[in-house]
């Protein structure tokens, strides 16, 4: 059995597909296909039942999936305390990929200004799924990500929590209101964010309201979204996190919703320099350095509105 090998079969059960999963790990699918078979074969029972459409673990792919996650965690583990492929102050963080990128920056910098013997981070951006991927592989050491409420438990802690608020043109009605409510935004030009599980939340709020927005845009890019609101192109709902120019942005008095923000880690780790981001980071004075609402002035003259 080879490393190689569990690396493969773990890419066929995240992909469900041997095509997909040879494209993950920069191998041909002839080699992905070989490596499998060479690992059923030495296991002595088939991993993958091959349908047209999608590789599904047999019974026994499910009980070797456990250990083959512990496999590769228990190696990276190993290699990162030899030094094998890594440089010893390396710090390795994934971050979920709607984080704000200003926030991430002004953290890291203070931690880089506070602890100069450590060398920059390497950051790994996915969706939540992919960073909790990344860490339960030994990708990453430590992850930035979306926590279930107010979770904390032996291997993460919240940072801090973000509002989700409407997020409109300067010259849009809305603008000069104090705030608005979910119907307001029925029948109005709007920008869904996708793959965000708080937004989901938000969505349903707005059916149960009866609240149809005509969405103009489906989209996972924050930065797609912000310029098309600062075009006036559309509406929108995103967490509250800091200040965007040409916006306006305000409560949602019938929308309730949060974000927690926190560090995952992996249960056994050892490492020093992460081990200090980790404590850095905790203690980092987010809410201060966040956008608040309070303090973005609305227009002091009236725009025109949005015929």
């Amino acid at each position: 059995m080879e490393m190689r090998q569990i690396r493969y079969f773990l890419a066929v059960e995240e992909t469900g597909n041997f095509t997909k999963a040879a494209e993950r790990v920069y191998v041909s699918q002839p080699a992905l296909s070989a490596g499998i078979r060479a690992l059923e074969d030495h296991l002595g029972k088939q991993l993958f039942i091959r349908g047209k459409k999608r590789a599904t673990l047999t019974p026994a792919g499910r009980r070797f999936l456990r250990r083959a996650k512990k496999i590769v965690e228990e190696f990276s583990q190993a290699k990162r305390e030899v030094g094998v492929g890594t440089r010893k102050n390396d710090i390795r963080i994934g971050i979920f990929e709607v984080f704000s990128i200003d926030n991430l920056v002004e953290m890291i910098k203070s931690f880089h200004m506070a602890h100069p013997q450590f060398s920059s981070p390497h950051l790994f951006g996915g969706t939540t799924n992919e960073v909790a991927r990344m860490l339960g592989r030994g990708k990453v050491d430590i992850i930035l990500t979306a926590l279930k409420g107010d979770e904390k438990s032996d291997n993460s802690t919240p940072l801090y929590e973000e509002n989700y608020v409407a997020v409109v043109p300067q010259n849009h009605p809305f603008a000069h209101r104090g705030t608005v409510k979910i119907m307001d935004f029925h029948q109005q030009p709007f920008v869904q964010r996708e793959h965000c599980e708080s937004f989901r939340e938000a969505f349903q709020l707005f059916q149960e309201q009866g609240c149809e927005p005509d969405i103009i845009c489906r989209t996972d890019q924050d930065s797609w979204i912000v310029r098309m609101v600062q075009a006036g192109l559309a509406s929108t709902v995103i967490p509250g996190f800091r200040l965007i120019p040409g916006v306006v942005q305000l409560p949602i008095e019938d929308l309730n919703i949060r974000r927690t923000i926190g560090l995952r880690w992996a249960s056994n780790l050892k490492s020093g320099p992460v081990n200090t981001f980790k404590e850095f980071a905790t203690s980092y004075d987010w809410e201060t350095r966040n956008y608040k609402i309070t303090d973005c002035p609305l227009p002091p003259d009236p725009c025109p509105a949005i015929p």
